[in-house]
């Protein structure tokens, strides 16, 4: 009579072991699939807040912009329903706007809670371009979360040629449909749009619409836009209904004028370092309180001044001081920082004609 023998523990987990081995290995290769298909995207790298670039984008001195970046990062953090998705900081050019939301990137990104950025350049033809926008922030935001990658990639998996429709249907198929299967109460996680004034103009409107439209649908995500008041992008913002709103040029005198002082006591400290100077010239405070005045509300005017009083083939900073005040008064300009930066920021720091 032939027993019947109980088969052992270990012969009954074979089959189990090789299917949860197959299982595995196909779990990776959709994995790899996807991340592939991630990186098939096409996409603008430069336009990340940390690529390096020609126009190279400088941070906030610390101690500098403190109000507003408070705001910024207040309004990001905040769990209270009802928090506008969308925070618009408008300003005039030379305002400070891009090195404002370059700081917010920075600081989300190092909480790891940085989606995406793009900062527009009008100089450069892939920065302007409304139709590599979409899939450059869907990469990014790829990058940024494991979750992310796998949905955006399966997406692209299922329509390779999502990065090459109209913006439209590039929001909607690397961004809406597949960040909207998440789950909403996730943390928040921060999208930049720097100098959108300085996209197409017509994909500039069409971005925003877009973004404000359907910006409730994915409550996890913020958007910081930056741009000049330009009708195009006014016109849009004005029928938005939750919105968060600062106009930089608005922000009280004594604030930027603090600002604009602890900067440019800190660049013309360097100043004398970066030249190698043996006597390092001692800066008083009526020349420092004609720079402030002069530059009126435009970071970009000091800026631009700084490098001229610091430029290494002349070697003259306080000549080039004085020059910069002297000829602005016999001229009459004034404070119109405006008409100054604007020569200022044409002829290039190095090659200034004052004589205007």
């Amino acid at each position: 009579m032939t027993g019947i023998y109980p088969l052992s523990p270990k012969i009954l987990r074979q089959p189990l072991t090789v299917f949860s081995q197959t299982l595995h290995q196909e779990q990776e290769l959709l994995l790899e699939k996807r991340s592939a298909a991630v990186m098939s995207l096409r996409r603008a790298d430069s336009a990340a807040y940390d690529s390096a670039r020609e126009d190279a984008l400088s941070s906030c001195l610390e101690g500098t912009r403190v109000s507003i970046l408070a705001e910024i990062m207040s309004w990001f953090e905040s769990t209270e329903s009802g928090t506008p998705p969308v925070y618009w900081l408008m300003g005039l050019a030379g305002a400070g706007k891009s090195t404002i939301a370059k700081t917010v990137a920075e600081r989300t990104d190092k909480n790891s809670t940085l989606g995406g950025s793009f900062f527009f350049s009008r100089s450069n033809a892939p920065l302007r371009d409304p139709h590599i926008v979409f899939p450059t922030l869907a990469f990014q935001l790829a990058q940024s979360d494991k979750q992310f990658k796998n949905i955006i990639g399966e997406a692209i998996r299922q329509d390779a040629t999502l990065g090459h429709k109209e913006p439209f249907t590039q929001f909607e198929g690397l961004i809406l449909k597949p960040l909207g299967k998440l789950d909403s109460h996730r943390r928040s996680t921060l999208i930049v749009l720097d100098a959108l004034d300085e996209c197409e103009e017509q994909g500039a409107a069409t971005i925003l619409q877009l973004l404000l439209s359907h910006a409730s649908q994915l409550p996890f995500l913020r958007i910081l836009i930056t741009s000049r008041p330009e009708p195009h992008i006014s016109s849009v913002f004005d029928e938005a209904r939750n919105l968060a709103k600062r106009i930089l040029h608005d922000i009280e005198d004594s604030v930027i004028d603090a600002d604009l002082r602890l900067y440019i006591q800190h660049e013309l400290r360097e100043i004398p370092k970066k030249l190698k100077l043996a006597n390092a010239p001692d800066w008083t405070e009526g020349e420092i309180n004609a720079l402030v005045e002069k530059s009126g509300k435009l970071f970009i005017y000091a800026a631009t001044s700084i490098r001229f009083i610091g430029d290494t083939r002349v070697r003259d900073p306080r000549g080039h001081l004085h020059l910069i005040l002297d000829t602005q008064a016999q001229q009459g300009i004034g404070s119109n920082a405006v008409l100054a930066a604007g020569q200022l920021i044409y002829w290039g720091a190095s090659e200034l004609d004052l004589g205007f």
